[in-house]
């Protein structure tokens, strides 16, 4: 997938594993869109591929719903045997996704901002906007 939102969380994804000292296993990295059925095939190829993991993390909270459904399609319980966290924080995902929440009005507005200076003819900058991580019920203590 090439799409800037993709890019972005991906490169956030491999920041945070380096800076907790665990390696980035290019092997791990699934692929497929942030729709349910792509986290839902995403993951059944890695299990037929026998990939072992104690957790995901989903680049949509779409995909996460996906996910936790072919994990649960093969067996394993969320987050007893797999951890699952999604990104987003959509309120008709569920109440029970762990998920990455963005202020979305913030976003929005930057978003604004950033095209006004742009038709305006100023030099094209970048704004990165703070996320927060919200525990709920798909993940676990790390193993």
């Amino acid at each position: 997938m090439s799409n800037q939102a993709f890019q972005d969380r991906h490169r956030g994804y491999c920041t945070a594993l380096e800076e907790a000292n665990i390696p980035v296993r290019p092997e791990l990295m699934l692929g497929g869109d942030f729709t349910s059925l792509g986290g839902y095939r995403a993951i059944r190829r890695a299990l037929e591929k026998g990939l072992e993991f104690s957790a995901v993390f989903a680049a949509s909270d779409e995909m996460a719903i996906g996910i936790i459904a072919a994990l649960e399609d093969a067996g394993l319980k969320v987050p007893v045997d797999v951890s699952v966290v999604g990104f987003d924080d959509l309120p008709e995902i569920g109440e029970e996704l762990t998920t990455i929440r963005q202020d979305i009005a913030k976003l929005a507005a930057t978003t604004v901002t950033l095209l006004k200076e742009g038709l305006a003819g100023k030099p094209v900058r970048q704004e990165r906007l703070p996320v927060q991580l919200i525990v709920r019920g798909t993940t676990t203590r790390r193993r």
